[in-house]
């Protein structure tokens, strides 16, 4: 499966939607319903890093997946391991997701 490439960023376009974008290539969209309220706002928008941290979030889980395929149950000596960077790229693309801190 082929994704559009680069980093995917969110704009919000006045009090219509947000756009998530690709060096200048539209990706999808999050509409506002028209009602405005908080929590719908707040879901776009929350839909919006979802879709844009997508790409982060493949990479990190199939990182995450060749780990496990090249592991023996019960045996991890002279196996990969996880590095501190896998960890942080996995942080990164959680924190990207739901614009948590941490």
């Amino acid at each position: 499966m082929k994704h559009t490439k680069g980093k995917w960023v969110i704009r919000k376009i006045g009090n219509i939607r947000y756009e998530v974008n690709s060096q200048d290539r539209y990706i999808a969209e999050c509409p506002i319903p028209f009602a405005h309220q908080d929590y719908e706002v707040e879901e776009a928008e929350a839909n919006a890093k979802l879709i844009a941290a997508a790409p982060d979030m493949l990479e990190a889980l199939e990182r995450v997946m060749r780990h496990f395929n090249n592991a023996v149950p019960g045996n991890c000596e002279g196996h990969n391991v996880f590095t501190l960077n896998d960890f942080a790229n996995a942080r990164k693309a959680i924190k990207k997701a739901t614009g948590n801190k941490g």
